[in-house]
């Protein structure tokens, strides 16, 4: 069995679909890779094979970035919006006949757009419904507060050796830890920390999958 443990920014980008790592707004655009992802998580929770862990720190963080898991409709609508205000200047340089055409390839574009957007409206309730009554919600201890205080005053260790306030990633990562200091001994397990931000829990050139 694996622990898992997302970071904000991964249910952000599960809501959303937006690859940060090729920052490609095209393939944005047509990857359905955050439908399967979710889907995958849900399968492996539901046998048994993952236990996503979170905290009372990623509901807020969840409710206070809400408006980035819209990022891909945003940005749909925006090119919907393009797309009708080109229309208009086509209709003034082509014939009826040759618009009539066109017309019906805006339309198509149109309600591609319109499918994708709700499609997506109830993929980020999913995320949030599986976020909310399929992951397990753990304790955040004094003692993790006073710890985590005490490295940010330090700013000694990740994630407080820049200057942003990553207090929140700190709480996360550190509840977990000491949630799973027995539980992996005894289940025999493994856990996970995911989280797109290497530049504060890693260096650049390990920005990958770090192992301990």
């Amino acid at each position: 069995m694996i622990y898992i443990v997302f970071d904000t920014n991964i249910w952000v980008y599960l809501a959303n679909g937006y690859d940060s790592e090729k920052n490609n707004y095209y393939q944005w655009v047509f990857s359905e890779h955050h439908f399967k992802l979710l889907e995958i998580l849900k399968e492996k929770t539901r046998n048994g094979k993952f236990k996503i862990l979170i905290n009372k720190v990623i509901f807020k963080e969840w409710e206070r970035n809400k408006n980035h898991t819209e990022a891909l409709i945003n940005f749909l609508e925006k090119r919907k919006k393009e797309i009708l205000e080109s229309a208009k200047l086509i209709k003034a340089f082509i014939s009826a006949e040759e618009f009539k055409v066109q017309k019906e390839l805006i339309e198509k574009s149109i309600t591609t757009i319109d499918i994708k957007n709700q499609r997506n409206r109830n993929h980020i309730k999913e995320v949030e419904e599986f976020l909310k009554k399929e992951c397990i919600e753990i304790p955040i201890s004094d003692k993790v507060m006073k710890k985590i205080s005490t490295f940010a005053m330090e700013k000694s260790v990740a994630p407080f050796l820049s200057d942003k306030n990553n207090f929140p990633d700190a709480v996360i990562l550190y509840s977990a830890v000491e949630y799973l200091d027995d539980k992996l001994l005894i289940d025999e397990s493994r856990a996970i920390f995911v989280s797109n931000n290497y530049k504060d829990f890693a260096s650049k050139k390990n920005k990958g999958t770090q192992k301990k």
